[in-house]
């Protein structure tokens, strides 16, 4: 374990953390885990600890976002079936064709077949 720091260099501020070294067998070397500790004081170069509050706090929905929201999702979940709905008849279409396909090839080596029997014929 030991403690890193980070300059901003656009504000000037210097940044501590606490990196702990952990080996990861997929990559095939360690990796460092840094946890947040606070920002250095300029003067006395001591950390002023972090309020250990993860993020922002979330923004409190009015009942008009919370049903537009409400109606997003109820529209996506529409969208989504409708796209489910679509692949199927996609992978039934797709599979339709290459049916046709491998018929249109079947009778085209069929003619070819007739053809040189015909040519074979009139040769004679």
């Amino acid at each position: 374990m030991s403690i890193q720091y980070y300059r901003n260099t656009k504000t000037g501020r210097t940044y501590a953390y606490e990196s702990i070294a952990k080996w990861d067998p997929e990559k095939g070397y360690s990796v460092p885990i840094r946890t947040y500790l606070g920002r250095v004081d300029p003067t006395t170069n001591k950390i002023i600890p972090s309020s250990k509050k993860p993020g922002r706090k979330p923004k409190v929905k009015t009942k008009e976002e919370k049903e537009k929201q409400s109606s997003i999702e109820m529209r996506l979940h529409e969208l989504e079936v409708q796209l489910r709905t679509a692949e199927g008849t996609i992978a039934t279409m797709d599979s339709e064709l290459k049916k046709a396909r491998k018929d249109r090839d079947r009778m085209k080596n069929g003619l070819k077949r007739l053809q040189q029997e015909l040519e074979n014929l009139t040769a004679d």
